[in-house]
Formats: C-alpha cells, sequence, structure tokens
C-alpha cells in the first residue's frame, strides 16, 4: 500500500552536532541563517527529508532551500487539486512524470499571467529534490524546459532599474552629515561605481582592496578591487573567482586619500568595514525614506 505524498509526515529525530577544530571553522566562517528563516527551515525540513539527505540539504543555503520548497509545496497543492485520486511516492519515482506534471503546470501559471521565474525556480527545486536525475535542466525535464523557453519568449524578464547618480549622492549625503557614518557611505558609492551586490560590499575584506603599483604602469595606476577570491573558497554568484574591478570612475578621483587611511597598517584578513550587513541595508533604507528616494529592494544596482 502506497503513502499519498502529503500525509504521515516523518518526524526527524535529532541529530547529535559534531565538535572539533575542522566543525569549528566552518561554523565560524559561515553565515549565519536569519532566526525567522531557520524557523521556516525547521517547519519544511520533515519533508525535505522525505527526497535529500541532511549534507544534500546543505548543498544549498537556507533561504534558497526556503524558496525551493514553497514554490515545490504550491505546486503540489496544485497537483493535487487536479487528481482524481492522492498524488503517491511511486507516482513520482521518474524524472519523466515531473516531466508531464510541471508542462501542464506551466500552461496553467501562464494562462494566470505569472511570470516564468516561478518555472525556472521549481525545475532548480525538482533537481534539488532529485539530485539522482542530473543536473542539466533541458536534459532531465526536456518537454517542462522547452515550456518554459517560450513562457520566457511570451514574457520577458523584467530588469531592476539602476538608481540614478544623483539620487545616490542624497543618500550618501545624509548617511555621512546626518548619520555620520562615513565608513558607510563610502561603502555604497565604491559599490555603486563597482556594480556590487550588497553582500560583496559588505563582506570585503582588507586584503581585497588594492593599492595602485607604480612599476605597473598606466592600467595599474589606480586602486582596485579583488572579488571573490579563490583562497575563501566561494564564488560568485555566477560561478567565478578572482574578479578584479579598476576604482577608475571620474567621481572616485578624490577617494585614494580615504583609501590609503582605510587600509594602512591592518591585517589583510581583518573586514574592511567595521559595521554588519544589516546595518548596512537599514541605514540605506533609513536614508532612502529620509530623502524621498524609493528602493524597493537593497539591490541598487542593475546587475544586482
Amino acid at each position: 500500500m502506497t503513502t499519498p505524498l502529503f500525509t504521515n509526515f516523518p518526524r526527524t529525530s535529532p541529530r547529535p552536532r559534531r565538535s572539533g577544530p575542522v566543525a569549528n571553522q566552518q561554523a565560524a566562517t559561515r553565515r549565519p541563517a536569519p532566526p525567522a528563516a531557520l524557523r521556516s527551515l525547521a517547519r519544511l525540513a520533515p519533508w525535505l527529508n522525505l527526497f535529500i539527505t541532511p549534507l544534500q540539504m546543505a548543498a544549498i543555503g537556507v533561504l534558497t532551500t526556503i524558496q525551493y520548497m514553497e514554490t515545490f509545496l504550491e505546486f503540489m497543492r496544485w497537483v493535487q487539486s487536479t487528481r482524481t485520486r492522492p498524488v503517491t511516492f511511486s507516482d513520482c519515482s521518474s524524472a519523466d512524470v515531473w516531466d508531464g506534471l510541471t508542462q501542464e503546470y506551466f500552461e496553467y501559471l501562464h494562462e494566470l499571467g505569472a511570470l516564468p521565474a516561478t518555472g525556472s525556480k521549481l525545475l532548480a527545486a525538482l533537481l534539488h529534490l532529485h539530485p539522482g536525475f542530473g543536473v542539466k535542466i533541458g536534459v532531465v525535464f526536456p518537454r517542462a524546459a522547452r515550456s518554459l523557453r517560450g513562457w520566457h519568449r511570451q514574457c520577458p524578464a523584467q530588469t531592476r532599474q539602476p538608481l540614478p547618480f544623483l539620487a545616490l549622492c542624497a543618500i550618501i549625503s545624509f548617511i555621512i552629515t546626518t548619520l555620520n557614518r562615513l565608513d558607510i557611505g563610502l561603502c555604497l558609492l565604491i559599490g555603486f561605481s563597482c556594480y556590487l551586490r550588497p553582500r560583496e560590499m559588505s563582506s570585503l575584506l582588507v586584503a581585497q582592496l588594492v593599492p595602485p603599483l607604480a612599476a605597473g604602469g598606466l592600467h595599474f595606476a589606480k586602486w582596485g578591487l579583488i572579488l571573490h577570491p579563490s583562497e575563501l573558497l566561494i564564488r560568485s554568484k555566477t560561478g567565478h573567482w578572482d574578479e578584479s574591478i579598476l576604482l577608475d570612475s571620474p567621481y572616485l578621483e578624490w577617494l585614494p586619500p580615504f583609501l590609503e587611511v582605510l587600509t594602512r597598517g591592518r591585517d589583510p584578513s581583518a573586514p574592511l568595514w567595521n559595521f554588519t550587513h544589516e546595518l548596512l541595508i537599514a541605514t540605506l533604507k533609513q536614508a532612502a525614506a529620509a530623502t524621498g528616494v524609493d528602493i524597493l529592494v537593497p539591490c541598487y544596482n542593475s546587475n544586482s
């Protein structure tokens, strides 16, 4: 007798916590998840354990896991509502079954006017929950992938508009003069110039800010940034390492003396800024509200 997919959820027993130098080092470098996200993950854990092991679950971040599971569960609620009998594990044991179900679901979402990003997230969630299927969406789910391609053609992706430079100047002026946070103002200016994501800005290390090299010629006459150094073992969102960016924007010509003071005599492995990511985002939102600048999300650059 098969068990319906959404009944009799198993209870997960607590696992012993590991200790030792390796575990302590990993815990120290891991970015803590927000408490609300951890509570959501605990609520979804019994569902995740039906598909993957704890180590496979840890292959992606907590917030991404929650987004995947919420998208997947919404999809399964639609599946159950459109079937005459409960869907069981034996019904969904192959990629071909998921391929057919997602293809139907995409047609349904398209008729509702939903954006194709939901479909992309669902296919990624299915691959995460079924690592044995493979890694290439187009190969594992050919029909759904083709439907998604047509969905994208009919609903082009919506890009965020970058923040105008004058609006950024108003925000930075408020942060420096009213909140007395020169460091956050410099961080935002450098991030805007280099098209950095908020987390990339706030997590910079002293060693990632590279001074000019007198013997290097004109190409090395400016300060630069090295993003996602390979020594940290953290790739960029697009999978790249050791990306270099020159701070050569015309509105940064006055910046070198500040950068020298910021890095002089400091440990290369120390954080470049003395504030947290949460404080950066809160300050940015406070300044935007005070200056009347409409920022819907903290990612104020066009590539964020």
